[in-house]
């Protein structure tokens, strides 16, 4: 019983976790044009200079001690969105 409750709740909070990102998408993709994107991509990097981060660290570097991508692959993910959704 305990299983099934588990497996029930672990779908349920993936599906509203799948929501909620379809949604931030969704707003991204409405509120967002190349002023708002040279921004946000220019605070990446002054915030990663100012906390004395490593922009392009070795991928087992990466892989071992990051919990998220590198700001290098940050920027790079943001400028593919913006060309595969028309907004620049």
């Amino acid at each position: 019983m305990e299983q099934a409750f588990f497996i029930f709740v672990n779908d349920t909070t993936f599906s509203i976790t799948n929501v909620e990102n379809l949604r931030a998408e969704f707003e991204l993709s409405t509120n967002m044009d190349s002023t708002n994107v040279s921004s946000f991509t220019s605070v990446l990097e002054k915030l990663t200079e100012q906390n004395l981060g490593d922009k392009d660290p070795h991928p087992f570097v990466e892989w071992f001690f990051y919990s998220h991508p590198s700001i290098k692959k940050r920027i790079s993910a943001i400028q593919k969105f913006v060309r595969e959704k028309g907004l620049a």
